[in-house]
């Protein structure tokens, strides 16, 4: 679960990956992040390396690897 709170100059962005029946090690999250949601705008394509796809709908401006 992604939960994203906006306070004055602040994001903050909370991170949770469910109870203790957890078994994969996760060596890195990429967040892709859209700032306009308009169609046909920003990229359709994850970071190198990474398997995958968008939609026209779900085109991103910037992306943090954490």
């Amino acid at each position: 679960m992604i939960t994203v709170v906006s306070q004055e100059n602040s994001i903050n962005v909370h991170f949770s990956l469910g109870e203790d029946n957890w078994t994969e090690k996760i060596a890195f999250i990429d967040l892709y992040i859209d700032l306009n949601n308009i169609n046909g705008t920003g990229s359709t394509s994850f970071l190198n390396g990474v398997n995958g796809f968008l939609t026209t709908e779900s085109g991103w401006k910037y992306t943090l690897n954490i």
